[in-house]
């Protein structure tokens, strides 16, 4: 029963959308045609497009929002305008990198007051400078690529769509 019901889900996922071609097929970037007979002509709407009222309309995320997610410093290193546009491998990097690298500073620096000894309190302060200042950048960076990646569409959406 579980396989049949798998089946039918995937059967009825991948329908393709299948339309009489308008006139001027050729001026319309979204329309391809499949069947041309004399009288009929066939055409599929391409991937990342839906076909409504003659018009072709982009499917891909919003890029607004997303970049307005991604801008804001709050929700930018945490990632939220690849979360908004689906981007969840994106988005797993952006909070890998905040709470991971945030995780193993605090876990050498626990672990440091513990191990060191009293003379040795000089080079835990330069640890915890340095680290906390190659820390800063690096959230920084990956912060500010994901503003330009968005703002310049350079990144497509969760479904493999460019953002509208």
């Amino acid at each position: 029963m579980k396989h049949i019901l798998i089946l039918l889900f995937i059967s009825f996922t991948f329908v393709k959308s299948d339309i009489i071609c308008p006139y001027n097929v050729d001026s319309y970037s979204c329309l391809t045609r499949i069947v041309n007979n004399q009288t009929n002509s066939t055409c599929e709407v391409q991937k990342c497009f839906k076909w409504d009222n003659a018009e072709c309309i982009s499917t891909g995320k919003e890029q607004t929002s997303a970049l307005i997610l991604q801008s804001i410093p709050f929700t930018g290193v945490f990632g939220a305008g690849f979360g908004n546009i689906s981007r969840w491998d994106l988005f797993g990097v952006s909070m890998g990198l905040f709470f991971g690298i945030c995780l193993f500073l605090c876990c050498t620096i626990f672990a440091g007051f513990f191990f060191c000894s009293e003379t040795s309190t000089e080079c835990l302060k330069c640890y915890t400078n340095c680290g906390g200042c190659i820390y800063s950048l690096i959230v920084m960076i990956w912060w500010i690529y994901g503003i330009v990646w968005i703002a310049n569409r350079e990144i497509l959406d969760g479904n493999g769509c460019p953002l509208k």
